[in-house]
């Protein structure tokens, strides 16, 4: 899959939209489609990992981390730093996220393309996080990685979303304690209600998968594997390029 562009969905709590080619024939000339597909389902761990990562290129990009700053105050605005989306084809890479200014205010930082002849230093660690990043939005897509509901508590908490309760605290709570608090908060978020016991993973691997089919303006079909019970996609936006 020659995947171009990965934007997350309020940090990847609601899912990501890729952006991928597809190369197809059309009264034997060569086609290229420009497909965009989102999913709803949340992002798994390595997935968000990169995403963190690039969060340091995006500051340094704008030059708002360099070495005039202690490693603690790069620390702190690697933390007030969000990355929403990066693209890239084979000249360079665009990142875009936003930083917390004030509090309760962030301002965006839409950066524009790097290439490799302005000479940034971490284009190369760029490149290579972009490669890993193919490979996870494709486990993704493909439902071969999934999150666990206690994965996304704690990286709910780990983002600082909830006013109520820290990852540290979470933790010292009794097993019994951590569910009835996962099911109260992750069901008013996101309608997810815990049935499983908070460590076990094994049940997400034995869901039955059903096909939704995307169909394109050229009469495609692409086959996507989503799990039972979710609602169907919309069909991908389509371009065309010749």
């Amino acid at each position: 899959m020659n995947i171009k562009k990965v934007s997350l969905l309020s940090g990847g709590f609601k899912g990501a939209e890729i952006v991928f080619l597809k190369a197809d024939f059309k009264n034997n000339r060569p086609v290229i489609h420009t497909i965009t597909e989102e999913r709803k389902n949340p992002i798994h761990m390595d997935f968000e990992r990169i995403f963190k990562d690039l969060r340091i290129h995006l500051l340094e990009i704008f030059k708002i981390a360099n070495n005039r700053l202690s490693e603690s105050e790069i620390k702190t605005l690697i933390l007030d730093t969000d990355v929403h989306s990066i693209e890239w084809d084979g000249d360079g890479f665009i990142i875009k996220g936003d930083i917390e200014a004030f509090a309760e205010k962030r301002f965006k930082l839409p950066a524009g393309k790097v290439q490799e002849s302005d000479e940034y230093e971490g284009y190369n660690e760029v490149r290579g996080l972009i490669e890993a990043l193919k490979i996870e939005a494709v486990s993704y897509m493909d439902g071969l990685k999934v999150v666990s509901d206690r994965e996304m508590m704690l990286r709910w908490l780990e983002a600082r979303k909830d006013s109520n309760m820290t990852k540290e605290a979470f933790e010292l709570l009794s097993e019994e304690e951590q569910k009835t608090y996962m099911n109260k908060t992750l069901n008013s978020k996101f309608g997810a209600e815990i049935e499983i016991d908070v460590d076990s993973e094994d049940e997400t691997e034995e869901e039955e998968m059903e096909s939704v089919v995307v169909i394109d303006d050229e009469s495609d079909v692409v086959e996507i594997p989503v799990k039972k019970g979710k609602e169907p996609k919309s069909p991908g936006t389509v371009k065309e390029s010749f």
